[in-house]
């Protein structure tokens, strides 16, 4: 399995690279990854419709403006709205079982802070800290997306 430049169709993906760990026949994607960002590097706003998984392995990774370091590991809520840049060379795993949709611009959205997740399920990766974003949308709760 070797890494190979991360091509998608929309997207400006340049210093960034993919090692596929499960593809799916039927769907024809792969919902299962891991990502390497080289310093610099970033990736366009863009929705998770069914949410996502990320487990940082090394590096920083900014989703937003909220900073995950090595061993921290984020749930994303379906259809959770954010960016990825990275200011160092980073990789962490992926996993999300929707195609990820890309947006033209960035919705106005305010953000509640990290929170820790309280569920946490047992398993063979041992997580620095484990956090899920919350937020809400303009004013009373109304989405202005």
């Amino acid at each position: 399995m070797d890494w190979k430049p991360l091509e998608e169709n929309g997207a400006e993906t340049k210093g960034i690279f993919v090692k596929v760990l499960r593809y799916d026949k039927e769907t024809k994607r792969a919902p299962t990854f891991l990502l390497k960002f080289e310093a610099g590097a970033s990736y366009p706003y863009h929705d998770h419709p069914a949410g996502e998984e990320a487990f940082v392995m090394e590096g920083e990774a900014y989703f937003d403006e909220h900073k995950l370091a090595k061993g921290d590991y984020l749930y994303t809520p379906p259809t959770f709205k954010h960016s990825v840049k990275l200011a160092q060379d980073a990789r962490y795993y992926l996993s999300f079982q929707k195609r990820l949709k890309l947006l033209p611009t960035k919705t106005q959205k305010r953000y509640m802070p990290l929170r820790p997740l309280t569920d946490r399920a047992a398993g063979s990766i041992s997580a620095k800290r484990m956090v899920s974003f919350s937020w809400m949308y303009g004013p009373l709760g109304a989405d202005t997306a």
